[in-house]
């Protein structure tokens, strides 16, 4: 307890609030912590990192147009869906670690390790002659794909002041959101003209060039230590416990209901090791470690859980939203996949105003009631969702998906910014990499409950109306047709 009141002490020395009326984000003139660089090489940095960041967005949902024509040339349409799944699974369990070995190691080695890991898993993907090849070089993007997207952040932190973090974290989001977008359209345009191999190959000179700026530009030092080796500083059993409970909570998630039924006893056997793993990592941070992973007093301050909890939660509630919108539009009101894409700019473009706005309004330093007003918007228009019929007025559609994308946007932000200006300099990359590893079980999360949900309700909708001998496989056929990959 001694040493958990050192650390919230430490981590409120710069900014000190006695309500939460006051600015908890400190001015720039106290953030001295910054690298001195020039306007020219920061531009430089942060185009750097921000395209590695759309092109982590853009992988990952790239292959959303491209598993029909995969699965027909590997004659593998059963397990297509591991594109997506390997993928995930490989950017979930590397994202809790890469703030803390960019610690030890330096941001700039390590993003150049997530590039050049990206880079090969992509090149790998366009020349894989087997399926489970081309499953093996997506989890390795995935890897540096989860890396690159956190240590943009962290990097990007170190250069500015954190009063303006919450502009650029919204600029960041902006990029997310744009990369994730398009990844489907690019995909279908990519393999209409070239074949499907290209949508990977292409990717590979942009991000050498992105990581030839890294290394020409990125100038952060590793942090100091009283340690000989740096490799005695890595917590390789925390690390090593981490990505097995990370690594099979999503692997049951995200394959649950789909390539496996939920009582089957390879999730079954997942979903009971991971929470041991989890308590195993807990155990080794708490009493092993020397220099922990994730530090379990970083997790015990009040606003880093209560706003990882709301990334959490808002996190899942969206990615719900993105996944089974488009299905509404493409079976209920049948439209086409142009159609939906027109439809679902809407949310794009207030995904981008929500974090602008939020960074805008966060310049000020006052976020707390910014968080509650953007969480208050995005559960507003979930709720609108119920409302969404096929008589329902097109242009209200627009609307009705604008609404929670917009507080999405907002609350991401600010809650970034209240778990990072709560924890002290030497911890915010490790709360960063919490965020973010938040959001994204979250997300994995909100989209598996979606699905338990979506197909139940479809199986009891279509048992109530059909029956006969064909029923059966007729109600399948249907729920594999909505299936979500």
């Amino acid at each position: 307890m001694t040493e958990e009141r050192a650390f919230n002490k430490s981590a409120s020395t710069k900014g000190q609030r006695k309500d939460e009326s006051t600015p908890l984000l400190p001015d720039a003139s106290t953030q001295n912590s910054q690298p001195n660089v020039g306007k020219g090489q920061f531009i430089a940095i942060f185009m750097s990192l921000m395209i590695g960041a759309f092109l982590t967005a853009l992988d990952s949902t790239i292959v959303i147009t491209l598993l029909t024509r995969i699965g027909s040339e590997f004659e593998q349409f059963n397990a297509v869906s591991w594109l997506g799944t390997a993928y995930l699974i490989g950017s979930c369990v590397v994202q809790p670690l890469s703030g803390k070995l960019s610690d030890i190691y330096g941001r700039r080695p390590c993003i150049i390790v997530a590039n050049i890991a990206f880079g090969l898993g992509c090149l790998g993907c366009g020349l894989s002659r087997s399926f489970k090849v081309l499953v093996c070089c997506r989890f390795l993007a995935g890897l540096g794909g989860g890396a690159m997207n956190t240590l943009s952040v962290v990097t990007v932190s170190d250069y500015v002041s954190l009063r303006q973090r919450g502009l650029y974290q919204g600029i960041a989001n902006i990029v997310w959101g744009v990369g994730s977008s398009l990844g489907g359209v690019f995909g279908g345009l990519m393999d209409g003209a070239f074949g499907w191999r290209m949508a990977f190959i292409s990717q590979v000179p942009i991000i050498a060039l992105a990581t030839l700026s890294v290394t020409m530009f990125v100038k952060t030092k590793p942090k100091a230590s009283n340690k000989d080796s740096k490799l005695k500083r890595v917590d390789f059993l925390g690390s090593l416990s981490l990505m097995a409970a990370v690594g099979l909570l999503m692997f049951s998630l995200s394959t649950g209901g789909n390539e496996f039924s939920w009582k089957s006893p390879i999730i079954i056997a997942s979903l009971v090791l991971s929470p041991i793993a989890f308590v195993i990592f807990w155990w080794v941070e708490q009493n092993y470690a020397a220099e922990p992973i994730v530090p379990m007093k970083v997790l015990r301050n009040r606003t880093v859980f209560a706003a990882n909890m709301g990334g959490w939660f808002s996190a899942m509630g969206g990615m719900a939203l993105t996944f089974y919108v488009p299905i509404f539009f493409s079976i209920v009101k049948e439209y086409t996949a142009s159609e939906v894409g027109v439809q679902l700019t809407a949310r794009a473009a207030a995904l981008s105003l929500g974090s602008v706005s939020a960074g805008i309004f966060m310049l000020k330093g006052k976020y707390y009631w910014l968080s509650l007003a953007f969480c208050v918007v995005q559960i507003a228009g979930a709720i609108a969702h119920v409302f969404m019929a096929p008589e329902t007025p097109d242009w209200s559609y627009y609307m009705i998906i604008a609404i929670p994308a917009l507080g999405l946007g907002g609350v991401l932000v600010t809650l970034m910014m209240a778990t990072v200006a709560s924890v002290g300099l030497e911890h915010q990359a490790v709360a960063i990499s919490i965020a973010y590893a938040f959001r994204s079980t979250g997300s994995t999360i909100g989209v598996a409950l979606a699905t338990a949900v979506f197909q139940t309700t479809l199986w009891h909708a279509l048992s109530s109306h059909l029956s006969g001998e064909t029923a059966a496989e007729v109600i399948e056929c249907h729920k594999q047709a909505a299936r979500v990959n």
